[in-house]
């Protein structure tokens, strides 16, 4: 009998081996060594579970350069604090998953990203909160029939 900790990582060895498949076609360069991968983790995850996910990129063949959290990872794909060295601000990142939505406030100095404060709600998740709209627009459309 499985465990679910066998499961789950059975499945993260498939999927994290199905993703560097679809790297390597989308490459410039033939050499698995050259996809170098920054993997990004939910904030919460303790070392142990960094090094895990870290560990699981590098047996797939990714060669992983760093491990950050997901919401510096949000911050850095839309390029803040990316283009004058002179940004100072805070930035909220809202995740909402299957299960959980999170909030997060960045701080942006200079290029480096420091999350200062995290709010989670696991009883909030993508969809609860995809119940909570249709019930929100369905009585905003019974309003106006």
């Amino acid at each position: 009998m499985h465990t679910t900790i066998e499961r789950d990582l059975k499945l993260s060895r498939l999927s994290t081996g199905n993703m560097h498949k679809i790297a390597l076609s989308h490459a410039a360069s033939e050499s698995p060594d050259d996809l170098r991968t920054v993997v990004a983790v939910p904030r919460h995850f303790n070392s142990e579970q960094r090094s895990s996910a870290a560990a699981a990129a590098d047996r797939a063949g990714f060669n992983v350069v760093q491990v950050i959290s997901e919401e510096a990872s949000a911050c850095l794909a839309y390029g803040l604090g990316q283009l004058d060295p002179a940004d100072r601000f805070h930035a909220a990142v809202v995740r909402i998953g299957g299960l959980t939505t999170s909030a997060s406030i960045v701080h942006v100095s200079a290029g480096m990203l420091t999350v200062v404060a995290t709010a989670e709600r696991e009883d909030v998740g993508g969809d609860r909160i995809t119940a909570l709209m249709v019930d929100f627009l369905a009585a905003e459309f019974q309003r106006y029939d």
